[in-house]
C-alpha cells in the first residue's frame, strides 16, 4: 500500500468508527452528517437542464462532486440502479473528504491536472468507497461466504465486491494491521449479530488514530 492509500484507509476507518454500526452502510447519511448537499439528476431536470448537457458537465452519467470553500455538493444520477447510486455517492464523498475537490487544478468544468493525477484520485476514491461499503470486518469474518452473499448484504454490485475483494487480498496484511473498526451489526446475517471481525485486533490508541 502507498502512503496515499494508507491515508485513504485512515479516512475510511474514521467514517466506520463514527458513523457505521451495521450494514448496509448508508453513504447518503454520512454525506448529510457533513452537510454535503445532495443533488440528483432529476433535481437538475426540474431546473430545466437537459440530461445530455448535465452528463457532459459531469464528464460521465453517474455523478460528480464539487467544492466551493467549505460548501460541498455531490451530484448523482438517480436513474441508475440503486446499488450503483450508492457507490457513486460513496465515491464522490471520498473525493471530497480526501481533498481532491479542493485541488486548485480541479474544476467541474475544467480539470487541469495530468492523467496520472486524475487516475490517482480515481483509484483512491473508488478503493475507499469499496472499503466503506464492504467493510473489512464483514469481509474477514465472512470469508467462507460467497461474494454474491456479501454483495447482497452490503447492497453493492458484484463487480464492486469482486474488485474490493481483490484489493483486500493483495493488501490483506497491512489492511488487518491498519483497520481500526472492530464491530458491525449484520442484519442480513442475523445469526451472527454484533461480532468481532477478527480474533486479534490492533490497539487503535497505540496506532495513534
Amino acid at each position: 500500500m502507498t502512503d496515499r492509500e494508507k491515508r485513504a484507509l485512515k479516512c475510511v476507518n474514521y467514517l466506520l468508527d463514527h458513523f457505521v454500526y451495521k450494514i448496509p452502510v448508508e453513504p447518503y447519511k454520512i454525506a448529510k452528517a457533513y452537510n454535503i448537499k445532495m443533488c440528483s439528476a432529476s433535481y437538475y431536470a426540474e431546473q430545466g437542464m437537459e440530461r445530455d448537457a448535465l452528463f457532459a458537465i459531469w464528464g460521465n452519467s453517474d455523478g460528480s462532486a464539487m467544492s466551493y470553500g467549505k460548501q460541498h455538493v455531490i451530484n448523482y444520477n438517480n436513474a441508475m440502479p440503486y446499488n450503483r447510486q450508492r457507490f457513486t455517492i460513496a465515491e464522490e464523498l471520498m473525493h471530497i473528504l480526501l481533498g481532491h475537490t479542493q485541488d486548485k487544478r480541479f474544476s467541474l468544468f475544467s480539470q487541469d491536472y495530468s492523467p496520472e493525477v486524475y487516475n490517482e484520485y480515481e483509484h483512491e476514491a473508488k478503493t475507499a468507497a469499496g472499503l466503506l461499503l464492504m467493510p473489512l470486518p464483514v469481509f474477514f469474518r465472512n470469508r467462507l461466504r460467497t461474494l454474491e452473499e456479501i454483495s447482497s448484504a452490503c447492497m453493492i454490485s458484484g463487480a464492486c465486491a469482486f474488485v474490493t475483494a481483490q484489493y483486500i487480498a493483495q493488501n490483506e496484511t497491512e489492511l488487518r494491521e491498519l483497520t481500526t473498526h472492530k464491530y458491525i451489526h449484520c442484519d442480513s446475517f442475523p445469526q451472527m449479530g454484533k461480532f468481532r471481525a477478527l480474533d486479534i485486533w490492533p490497539d487503535a490508541d497505540a496506532m495513534g488514530y
